[in-house]
């Protein structure tokens, strides 16, 4: 290091401060070594890259790049002037989850498509010429509803009694009828 910051605590670990090729690198390390992981990299750009755990308390701005190597806490607002860029996700970890519902949220399946998991399963899917599919990984149309189970459509009022109209189309045969919340009419209206 070129610099080192010290409390005079020999149990203390030592802040380092060293430039390589136009990096600063800021890192903690012991009075006999220097750790190779940096708590914070600034490139000669201003580009902060955080090599561990960053947690923001309060209302944060961010007006340039900023790329988090582990994970991250923003207690209160964040916002982002330009883009915000994360990795694409999974179906049962999507890029973008909750607190506690991890397999809950939004992740990129492929390139130029957006699709929503729900508890590990993919419940809805914009494919690459922005149509809907709920239900399937293919839609063919501007919406796209598959159901092999129960009605693909259902209308109702708000009155808990009354039964809803469901449209289904199995085997190539539309079907009209009415059901209730708990069953599906197989008689078609």
């Amino acid at each position: 290091p070129q610099l080192l910051l010290s409390d005079n605590n020999a149990a203390s670990n030592l802040w380092t401060f060293r430039n390589i090729s136009n990096t600063l690198y800021i890192a903690t390390s012991t009075a006999l070594a220097t750790s190779t992981t940096a708590a914070l990299t600034i490139n000669s750009n201003g580009a902060a890259t955080f090599g561990n755990n960053l947690t923001v308390n309060g209302l944060s701005t961010l007006a340039g790049g900023f790329v988090a190597q582990a994970s991250s806490t923003i207690v209160g607002a964040l916002t982002a002037t330009g883009q915000f860029i994360g990795g694409s996700g999974t179906v049962s970890a999507p890029a973008y989850s909750f607190s506690g519902r991890l397999g809950t949220g939004m992740w990129s399946p492929a390139v130029n498509m957006i699709a929503f998991s729900n508890n590990g399963t993919e419940s809805a899917r914009f494919n690459a010429t922005g149509q809907l599919g709920i239900g399937t990984t293919t839609p063919f149309w501007a919406l796209t509803v598959a159901s092999s189970t129960g009605p693909q459509l259902a209308l109702v009022d708000t009155t808990t009694s009354s039964n809803a109209w469901t449209f289904r189309s199995i085997s190539n045969t539309f079907y009209i009828a009415t059901s209730s919340a708990l069953s599906t009419s197989t008689v078609a209206a």
